[in-house]
């Protein structure tokens, strides 16, 4: 019987495990540091950038506090996803270009972020995205688009 307890790791163990699991070409299986429920977390790892994850099995990503400068591309996500939260870090724009190719995914939260820029033709054409959390300060943050979804009959998606 698989066990739901969490094992906190230092950023140093972290970063030994990691590269003791790389292969000869430096692939890492994240899919080891997925949880019972689907959880990969990467929160608190000091990077710009998330690796690539499209090969885990996660059906949700955690990655806050690790100074994210940008989200991640698409092509980097795991077709299984389905909540995405990148609280605190330090991104700016929202360009969500790709994402309408992950089905699953549902919730993205990026509260705590200096976000400026939204891209709202992306979010649009994500028919199954159910939430956005944390751009009601954008720059182009859009009160007519928000107000239509929030007005939507099939509440479709909320964005706050």
């Amino acid at each position: 019987m698989k066990s739901n307890k969490k094992i906190k790791i230092t950023e140093s163990q972290y970063k030994r495990l990691v590269s003791e699991q790389a292969d000869e070409k430096g692939s890492i299986n994240y899919n080891m540091f997925i949880d019972d429920y689907g959880t990969l977390n990467l929160s608190y790892r000091k990077t710009d950038t998330l690796p690539d994850l499209s090969n885990t099995t996660a059906t949700s990503i955690v990655a806050n506090y690790c100074r994210l400068k940008t989200l991640p591309l698409a092509e980097h996500l795991p077709q299984s996803l389905e909540d995405l939260t990148l609280i605190n870090n330090d991104i700016t724009e929202v360009d969500m270009k790709g994402y309408r190719n992950l089905p699953n995914l549902f919730i993205i939260n990026l509260k705590e972020n200096p976000i400026q820029w939204i891209n709202w033709e992306e979010i649009e054409n994500m028919p199954e995205l159910g939430r956005v959390i944390g751009v009601g300060d954008a720059d182009n943050f859009d009160v007519n688009i928000a107000n239509q979804y929030r007005d939507d009959p099939d509440n479709r998606l909320m964005i706050d």
